[in-house]
Parts: C-alpha cells; sequence; structure tokens
C-alpha cells in the first residue's frame, strides 16, 4: 500500500476543509480527504495510477497525475485558483416569506411535505391546471403512481385538494420569480472531518433490457424525480451481511447487487443478480438474516423478494392485500418484517412456510416507511404521513402510537443504539428524534443548521447516531454524550442517500442518486493501516 500526502493553498481565500480526491481510473474507485490547516494525507492506497484534484465550489483545481506504488509516499501540492463571483438571479428567503404561513399552508404541510419536503414546490412554477393534475396524480386510485389500486395518499376530500391547489397555484404559478430557501453557511469543522476519508465505488453498467413500466414512467418522473426508463442503477438501501458482504437494492437496473469491498479487480467486486420479473419493481428496502439470505421490498409489485447468495436462487411472494411494501427488517427467529407505505399495514413473511400475517395500523393511511426490530422482538415503524413512531408487540399484537412533539415531523428512518433507545429521522421538523421505550419520554435535537432535511438514520459502534441531509448535501453526527453535531459534506453533488448502514469496523455505507450513482462509503477515523478500502 502506498500514500498521496501535500498541501492546498489558494490564490485567495482561505483553505478550510476543503475535499481532495485521489481518482483511481484503473479500478473505478475514488478517494476523498479533507484538508487540515492547509494540508491533506491519502494513505492505505492499493498501487496504481491516480488523479489528485480538488474539489472545492468557487475554486479551480489542476489535476495531477501520479503513480503509487507499494511503499510509496508521494507528495503533490495542489495550487487553486479561485473563481468569479457568481451571477445568481434566484432571490433567496427565509422559509415563512416563501412559504406565506396560513390554514392552506399548514394542509400541504401536515398531507405532502412529510415526503416532498421544502424544497421542493417553488422550484416548479406551474399553472393552476398543472398543480391540480400533480395532486390527483398523487391522490386519485387511478392514477399512474399507484401500487395495486392503492394511491400514494389517502382519498383526499375536496376541501383539502382545492386547499392545496389554491396555494401552491398562488404562490407558485407560471410566472412567480425564481426564488429559493436562504440557507445557513455550513462550517466546516476540519480538525473533524479530516480524520475521515470517503471511497466512491463506481458501478457496473446496467443490463441493455432493463425493464420498467411505461405508464408510469412519466407522471413518476414529473411528481418523484424518478425516471423509470433510465438504463443506469441506483443503488437505494444497503445492508451489511453477517458475513460482511454490503448488499444494495437497484432500483434502476431491476436488481440485488452485492459489493464485496475487498476486491480490487471492477470485474468481481459486484455480483449483481437480476429480479426475475417482466416489469419494473421499484426494488427498495432490504436486510439479510443470519444464513446469508438476502430479503427485499418491491414497492411498485407488492411482492417481496428472497435471494440464496450460495446458489444464486430467487424467489418472489406476493404480499395479501394491495399496496407497496416499502422496507424489510429480520426480527430474532429470522422471519422477515415490511411495512406497507400505502395500505395502512404491518407485515410479517414467516422465512419457513412462506406465509403472510398482515395487521391494520390504528391510525389509517400512516404511511409506514422505515422499520426495525428491537431486541425483544418488538417491530417499530415511522408513520411518515401521520407524523408518529409505531410500536408493535406480536406476542400480544398491540401496536402503540408515539406522536412526534412536533406536527407536522414527517419521521422516515429509525435506528436503535445500543441501548435500546429508538433513533428516527423528522424530514420536516429539522430535528433527530428519540424515544425511549422504557418511559416513552421523546425528545427532539434541533440541527444547528435551519432546514436540514434528515431522511435516513443509523446508529454506529459507538452510539453516535448518524444523519443523512440533501438540503446540505452532507451527512452528520450526533455524539450522544456531548449532544453537538457535526457536518460531513459528501464527496458527490446532490448525492441525497436514501438509506445508511454500518459495517463491524464503523463503515457507513450508501448509495448515490444523483445524475452519476454510487455506492459511497464513510470512513469517520480514516483508513485503517492494512486493511484494503479500511475493511
Amino acid at each position: 500500500m502506498g500514500a498521496v500526502f501535500g498541501t492546498v493553498s489558494a490564490d485567495r481565500g482561505v483553505v478550510r476543509g476543503f475535499q481532495v480526491k485521489a481518482k483511481d481510473p484503473a479500478h473505478r474507485i475514488t478517494y476523498t480527504v479533507f484538508t487540515r490547516a492547509g494540508r491533506y494525507q491519502i494513505p492505505n492506497l492499493p498501487p496504481s495510477q491516480y488523479e489528485i484534484l480538488v474539489s472545492e465550489k468557487g475554486f479551480e483545481s489542476p489535476v495531477k497525475e501520479v503513480e503509487v506504488k507499494a511503499g510509496d509516499h508521494k507528495q503533490v501540492d495542489l495550487m487553486l485558483k479561485a473563481k468569479g463571483p457568481e451571477v445568481n438571479k434566484t432571490e433567496l428567503l427565509d422559509y415563512d416569506v416563501l412559504y406565506p404561513p396560513g390554514p392552506d399552508r399548514n394542509v400541504l404541510e401536515m398531507t405532502c411535505m412529510g415526503c416532498h419536503g421544502k424544497v421542493t414546490y417553488h422550484q416548479i412554477r406551474t399553472s393552476e391546471v398543472g398543480w391540480r393534475s400533480m395532486v390527483e396524480f398523487m391522490t386519485t386510485p387511478n392514477s399512474p403512481l399507484t401500487y395495486n389500486g392503492v394511491p400514494a395518499l389517502e382519498v383526499l376530500p375536496p376541501e383539502k385538494k382545492e386547499a392545496i391547489v389554491r396555494y401552491l397555484a398562488q404562490n407558485f404559478g407560471p410566472n412567480a420569480p425564481a426564488r429559493d430557501l436562504k440557507l445557513d453557511a455550513m462550517q466546516v469543522e476540519e480538525d473533524t472531518v479530516a480524520d475521515s476519508m470517503f471511497i466512491e465505488y463506481d458501478l457496473p453498467e446496467p443490463l441493455p433490457n432493463t425493464v420498467f413500466n411505461p405508464r408510469r414512467a412519466a407522471p413518476l418522473r414529473r411528481a418523484t424525480g424518478i425516471d423509470a426508463t433510465a438504463q443506469r442503477r441506483v443503488t437505494h438501501d444497503p445492508f451489511v451481511s453477517p458475513d460482511g458482504e454490503v448488499w444494495f437494492t437497484d432500483r434502476g437496473g431491476n436488481s440485488i447487487i452485492g459489493l464485496d469491498a475487498r476486491e480490487i479487480d471492477f470485474a468481481k467486486r459486484f455480483k449483481v443478480h437480476p429480479i426475475q420479473s417482466s416489469t419494473w419493481v421499484y426494488a427498495h428496502g432490504i436486510a439479510a438474516n443470519q444464513a446469508g439470505h438476502v430479503y427485499w421490498s418491491e414497492l411498485g409489485t407488492g411482492y417481496l423478494g428472497e435471494l440464496d447468495p450460495q446458489s444464486g436462487e430467487m424467489s418472489r411472494y406476493k404480499i395479501p392485500t394491495p399496496g407497496g411494501p416499502h422496507s424489510v427488517a429480520i426480527d430474532p427467529t429470522g422471519d422477515v418484517w415490511y411495512s406497507i407505505l400505502f395500505g395502512s399495514k404491518l407485515g410479517k413473511l414467516d422465512a419457513k412456510t412462506h406465509q403472510f400475517r398482515q395487521w391494520d395500523t390504528p391510525t389509517p393511511h400512516s404511511g409506514l416507511y422505515g422499520i426495525i426490530v428491537d431486541k425483544k422482538g418488538n417491530v417499530w415503524s415511522a408513520g411518515l404521513a401521520k407524523h408518529m413512531v409505531i410500536k408493535f408487540d406480536p406476542v400480544s399484537e398491540k401496536f402503540t402510537e408515539y406522536r412526534t412533539p412536533s406536527q407536522p415531523s414527517g419521521p422516515r428512518r429509525l435506528a436503535m443504539d445500543s441501548k435500546g433507545k429508538i433513533w428516527f429521522s423528522e424530514y420536516m421538523a429539522n430535528s433527530l428524534g428519540y424515544l425511549d421505550p422504557d418511559t416513552g419520554q421523546m425528545i427532539e435535537y434541533k440541527f444547528p443548521l435551519r432546514y436540514t432535511s434528515p431522511y435516513p438514520v443509523w446508529s454506529d459502534a459507538e452510539d453516535n447516531i448518524w444523519a443523512g441531509d440533501n438540503v446540505y448535501n452532507a451527512l452528520i453526527k450526533f455524539d450522544q454524550k456531548t449532544k453537538r453535531f457535526t457536518y460531513y459534506p459528501l464527496p458527490q453533488r446532490n448525492a441525497n442517500p436514501p438509506h445508511l448502514a454500518a459495517d463491524k469496523e464503523g463503515t457507513l455505507w450508501f448509495g448515490s442518486r444523483n445524475d452519476d450513482p454510487k455506492v459511497i462509503a464513510l470512513k469517520p477515523h480514516g483508513n485503517i493501516e492494512g486493511k484494503i478500502f479500511g475493511r
């Protein structure tokens, strides 16, 4: 193994926490570190030819090539040139100015923003007819965005639909000026982030005959940004199996993908298992049991899938009722639990008999999103649409609902720390949520930057809680002991990770959903000497 180190300077401004990249085109891996006091180091690099550059907004960087052999320590210094000031004609406003408060906004927040957030609507700008078609698209049973006849949202009463359409048309019509949220300045804590390293893995090309549902493709893209016709892979949910292999659902390529990060050869690094379906399935949640069998949910078709990685055998099981199974989790007995985002149900697949059971949630249209199973076998899910956390006791078959202190909050994902405490993201409330299952106590920890929209959450081996945020394009660490947040800028623009998973070494794994999707790993303590990629 070798290393690259050096200095970063600029003709103007201060170099603080800048990202330095080492691209390895031969092995299709990119390593990213942060500067500290104008210096950087990229350790534990496999022998190869590298391209070294800085990626920092507002600066132009040279690209320097260097060959790294085993035992080499190569110095590469980089001098940056500051770009001219950007001409930005978009007016930046606070939330209450961009979205004027009132009864109609309350309906929009409670009904729609838990999923779409605060950064979507003002960027569309269309007519009342256009807004009405989108609202109907999301809430009508015969819309293309349905899951076996179940709409994406509850069928809203006419007065609520009219309130949403009226508000959006009045504030974001076709002639509305270009406006955006005024974000806080993110100060990179270089003394902390400079210890870390991001590693990006290029994905294999998708099969040329990747299937999709043409009826849903165009309206789905308009409403959600998801392009079901694109011939590209999009890794969605990750899961680290007991043997250390990292698995992903491949939403774009209609596949299940396994990654062996120890493998330096790109051609051998990924195992791609195409899902045996004649249509686009929208592969979403994923988990693996102790035997290594991989299970996934198909949000678009209403199936759960099972893969035996050793034999390659794949099975798919149709859930008993309409709706979209969103996420999956394995309980201590090996059975598979799943949340139904559209359909107000929680379900279980018996891993041995392949029989299903489902339970209706006490509050209809809860919008069950992320799901976990605690050490006692209780099942927890985030009620995205009704702004609550839901517990289900499989023994008593009793639900307990915990409404979040902030309303609306839009909880999406959940995590459990080593003490059995539940953590959850509040996508709308700019908060990280905490729930003590023993007492029912709930606490919200506000993120320091306004409009942070936490999506995935995960607890690492040190009981730090990690969240992903697409507004500031960062992973955020919450230290339970100090109650401090640290923002780690992501190595890709608009990466928007949908979920996180951590391995035994403390590496965080996730996929990006931008125009250049990749598998990405964050090593908070850097690349560990003596192990390829620090695994």
